[in-house]
This record gives C-alpha cells, structure tokens and sequence, in this order.
C-alpha cells in the first residue's frame, strides 16, 4: 500500500509541474527535497520513476504512433525514463549527511552526457521561477536554497517539513510575475501550422507542396522576417531554391529542413533564405536518440552535441534549439554559457496524439528564456 501512495504522489508531482500553469512547475523541486528527505532507495525509486513515465507518457503515445509498433514505444519509453532513475537511487546513500555531498554529484550526471541526452523535465527549472533573469547565479541561488531549507529542517518532524516546503513553494508561486512577450524586439515572426507529414519516408512530392503553401504564407504576410518549424521545408536541395525565387524581395525566412549527407544520414538544420540563396546556420545538436540518432550505423540524423551553441543570424548572436534539444538541460546551459541575444524553438509534432510533450518543449523554452531573460520565439506544426 505504501509503494502505491509513493508511486500516486510521483505522479501527481508530474502532472502539477507539468500539465498546469508554468509558476507550478516548481513544484518539481519536491523531487530533490524527497532525495534528502527519503530513508528507503526503493521508495525514492518509487516515487522517481513514477515522476518520469508519468511526465513522459506523451512518448509512449508519440512513439507507438510513429512506429505503429506498441514494443518499441514500451522500450523507449521504459528506458528512457528508468535510466533517469537510474541516476538518482545510485548516487544516493543511506546517510542523511552523505545525500548532501552525493546531490551535487546526482545533478551533474543527469545534466551532462551521456544520460543528459535522454534525461528530461529535470527539476532544476524551477530556478527560472524562484530566481527569474538571475541565469546562473540564480541556479545557484536556487541550489543554495534547497540545501538550507534541508538543514534547517534536518530535525523536525515528517508532517512540520512537508508542510514548510510546500507552503515555501506555494509563496514562491504567489511572487512569480509573468511578464508580457516581447517577440517584436527582434523583428522575428513565428508561423504556427498544421501540416501532414508521412511517418519514416522521404516524401519529395509532399515537400514540393508544403514549400509552396509556405511561400503562399511568407508572401501573404505583413512581417519580413518569419520563422517556420522544424523540417518545413523538408528533404532540402539547391533545386529548391527555384520553388523560393517567388519569395518576396524583401522578405527573409528562417525554416527547419533536412539536408541528405552520404548514405543515408542527414542534418536536421535551420536553413536561412532569400528569394536569390540559402545557407545552413544551425545543425541539431541531439537529435531524438534511436529513432533519429542512430550513431552506430551510417543511416539517421547526424548529432553535433558539442558544436554551434549559437549562430548569426542578422548582427544577433541566438541560441538555435529544434524539438527534442527544447527538453535537454544540457543543451540549454551549452546555449546560455554562450550568452545569446535571444532563443529560437522550432518543432515538428504531427506524431504525436498526445499535447504533453509538446506542452513540456513549449514550457521548458519560456522557463529557460525567463531564467536567463531572453526572448524566445517559436515556431511549431502540430
């Protein structure tokens, strides 16, 4: 009975921080509190493991949609979520004082590769809402606090502890001030779409056709700048280019495309383009792991998980993150170190039945840009 009400309150720490308004998200960090607080590797299993498949179910949907296969979405979803695990009950100990030592060392491995690349809705966001636009100090004002409140409740009682983090959390949710966009400064305009996609196919016939609604769209607009989401322009070719010679003259678009290398393998990019050229300025660091990034056979998406942090893009130096990187701490702290003027979010979701993962992309972006005070802009197809 007690492994069922610790599995309950994994999930229900999942679908508060995930699933409800952004400021909620930071009750996440129970999660860390319970790494401390927790005298039972079996219970902070539990409870870990039920946080993460349960904030992941949107990749069993996805997946088993993708590949119409329920065993390959079972094995991906499974291991991806208990790998994460993983991390969390083996850098733990029995010992109050040693969990203190061993935290630092738990964070670092989920954050870095390679279990950085598949582990996702990491706690550590709710810095952006404790300690908005204070970037790293404010993660580390962040992690300060979670080990003062930890000490300074060493002590008391179970219900007296529960009771004074969540009523912390709660102050913390109350002060949290959204603040209003500001996309216009960076004279960038997303396009949100609805377009079909063939699952695992190059499609040219339907790539032809969506490149022509999408500069039907790019001329019908009143902006000059426009951004539109991952693999818009799909399997891209210079011969393209004579589809976009009808583009505007003073028109620029920023769009997600593929660009075929060898056999096989292939960049998923962020193409820049005119009505006279176009030119690669952003490869995908971590493409989707197994099913996109296959980096034991030639076929798949190329990785880059240590190259282009930023990119140029018009005297602006921007932070470039394409769908799955949009759930990655590592790849979010890579961009900030780097500290770009403002954040680009492109995704392709057609596959996905169920809107959590593409709620979690869309969450961790704003939550990320609020952290470090940068704008972001996001272009999605659902």
């Amino acid at each position: 009975m007690k492994y069922i009400i610790i599995s309950l309150t994994g999930m229900i720490i999942a679908y508060i921080s995930w699933s409800l308004s952004v400021e909620l998200t930071i009750f996440s960090s129970l999660l860390f509190f319970a790494y401390f607080y927790i005298n039972q590797r079996s219970y902070l299993f539990t409870l870990v493991s039920s946080y993460y498949l349960f904030a992941s179910r949107g990749l069993l949907i996805g997946t088993q949609n993708y590949y119409d296969d329920l065993y390959t979405a079972l094995l991906i979803w499974l291991s991806a979520s208990l790998l994460s695990t993983f991390i969390w009950v083996t850098v733990w100990s029995s010992l109050e004082k040693k969990r203190l030592f061993l935290f630092p060392i738990m964070l670092t491995l989920l954050i870095v590769p390679p279990i950085g690349f598949i582990s996702w809705v990491n706690p550590l966001i709710s810095s952006a809402i404790a300690f908005p636009k204070l970037g790293f100090i404010g993660i580390t004002l962040y992690l300060a606090t979670i080990y003062l409140i930890t000490i300074a409740l060493k002590r008391q009682k179970k219900y007296i502890k529960l009771t004074t983090i969540l009523s912390i959390l709660a102050i913390t949710v109350l002060n949290f001030n959204q603040e209003p966009s500001q996309e216009g400064s960076t004279n960038l305009h997303p396009i949100n779409s609805n377009l079909t996609y063939k699952n695992q196919a190059i499609d040219f016939i339907g790539d032809h056709r969506r490149q022509k609604k999408l500069l039907a769209i790019a001329n019908k607009s009143k902006y000059r700048n426009l951004l539109f989401h991952e693999n818009a322009l799909g399997a891209f070719t210079q011969n393209n280019m004579m589809i976009w010679e009808r583009l505007d003259s003073n028109k620029t678009i920023l769009a997600g495309a593929y660009i075929y290398k060898g056999v096989g393998g292939y960049d998923n990019v962020l193409i820049e383009l005119n009505n006279r050229s176009s030119k690669t300025i952003y490869k995908q660091r971590v493409p989707v792991p197994i099913s996109m990034w296959k980096p034991w056979v030639e076929q798949g998406a190329r990785a880059y998980p240590f190259q282009n942090p930023t990119v140029e893009y018009r005297q602006s130096r921007v932070g470039v993150f394409i769908c799955y990187e949009q759930l990655l701490t590592y790849i979010y702290l890579h961009t900030m170190f780097y500290e770009p003027q403002y954040i680009i979010g492109i995704s392709n979701l057609w596959w996905v039945e169920d809107e959590s993962i593409g709620e979690i992309q869309k969450r961790s972006l704003e939550l990320w840009g609020k952290l470090f005070k940068k704008t972001v802009i996001y272009s999605e197809n659902i």
